[in-house]
């Protein structure tokens, strides 16, 4: 069964989206009598069809789907839904197996007494059909609410990234910001300036441009370390910059405008904020098929950074990574000491995979 799993993505959202209201009861009560009639088939052959094993499995089937729309619907639902797609698909069948063999025991002993007067212990291979039928089942219903589950997160971050880029587009403090530094730098500094102006369209043709789902990595590292220059006239000696980047293949590619909000959290919550300044320090590097970007930057020991703008972004940029990605795909961050560092790892061929 692991096989069914194999390659689903490591995010978190709800794989259980419809366990709730009138069509989820019709819909459990039809699965049940389903599992019914076929429990019905291996216990009695399709030759001698008891309809009377029928009638009480079916009661016992109805019962077990009520306990399971119950514990997934209501019970575990919140907890379930701050886990993986992968992990609540092997929890749910972990749950609904369980509770099959339970109703499928109680069953198969009621029925025994029902129709024997007596009860000689659990009909073992019933049991292991039984589990077997659900298996298959269940794994199938869980596999389409995966996929189902799947194509929302990719609306979603395809909804977020028209939304990121909309929002950069019409920034107007950033604009407004970096015009008045170039204003500022003209009469002392014309060439100074002229470079300023290149990075400002270059990220203002960036944001304008069609999206683009996957850009270069080479040509996404550009456009942050164009950011940063722009944020350097602004901010002065306050922001030092540490940028060790190698030369990238062509094969090494990140979603387009993945990079600059980090960049802006880096600035926002660990330079702006200090009357000294700081360091934002620009790691990348490939190590066994994998491109590695780590962004750090000075935080104070008891500083958060999980603002609502903060928590958006960070959420449509693991959304987009999952979308390009799957599993693969490692957007994580970490606090040591007075430095807040946040690593992206993506796969370099994901296609040859």
């Amino acid at each position: 069964m692991a096989g069914l799993y194999q390659g689903m993505a490591v995010t978190t959202g709800q794989l259980l989206p419809q366990m709730r209201g009138t069509q989820a009861l019709i819909l459990a009560i039809l699965a049940a009598v389903l599992m019914a009639i076929l429990f019905t088939l291996v216990h009695s052959g399709p030759g001698a069809f008891d309809w009377n094993y029928l009638s009480g499995a079916a009661l016992f089937m109805v019962w077990a789907a009520m306990t399971g729309l119950w514990l997934l619907g209501r019970v575990l639902r919140g907890w379930l839904e701050k886990r993986s797609l992968a992990q609540q698909g092997m929890i749910a069948l972990g749950v609904l197996e369980t509770i099959t063999a339970v109703y499928a025991l109680l069953a198969d002993a009621v029925l025994q007494l029902g129709t024997r007067g007596q009860y000689s212990g659990p009909d073992v291979a019933f049991l292991v059909h039984v589990l077997l039928i659900g298996l298959i089942l269940f794994g199938l219903f869980l596999r389409y609410l995966y996929l189902g589950a799947e194509a929302r997160i990719q609306q979603q971050a395809a909804l977020n990234a028209r939304l990121d880029a909309l929002q950069a587009r019409i920034r107007p403090h950033f604009l407004f910001n970096s015009l008045n530094s170039i204003v500022s730098l003209i009469g002392r500094d014309p060439a100074r300036a002229e470079e300023a102006l290149l990075d400002l369209s270059e990220l203002f043709r960036a944001a304008l441009q069609e999206s683009r789902t996957l850009v270069p990595a080479s040509e996404e590292l550009r456009l942050g370390r164009s950011y940063l220059n722009m944020e350097a006239l602004r901010l002065g000696d306050r922001l030092q910059l540490t940028w060790h980047v190698p030369p990238l293949p062509a094969q090494a590619r990140l979603p387009a405008l993945s990079l600059q909000p980090l960049l802006e959290n880096a600035i926002y919550h660990g330079i702006q904020p200090r009357p000294e300044g700081g360091t934002v320090k620009v790691e990348v590097e490939m190590r066994r098929g994998f491109l590695y970007v780590v962004i750090s930057n000075p935080c104070s020991p008891d500083a958060g950074h999980e603002t609502r703008g903060n928590r958006i972004a960070w959420g449509n940029i693991e959304q987009r990574l999952q979308a390009c990605f799957g599993a693969k795909a490692v957007l994580k961050q970490s606090q040591q000491d007075e430095w807040f560092t946040v690593t992206l790892r993506v796969p370099v061929n994901p296609e040859d995979d």
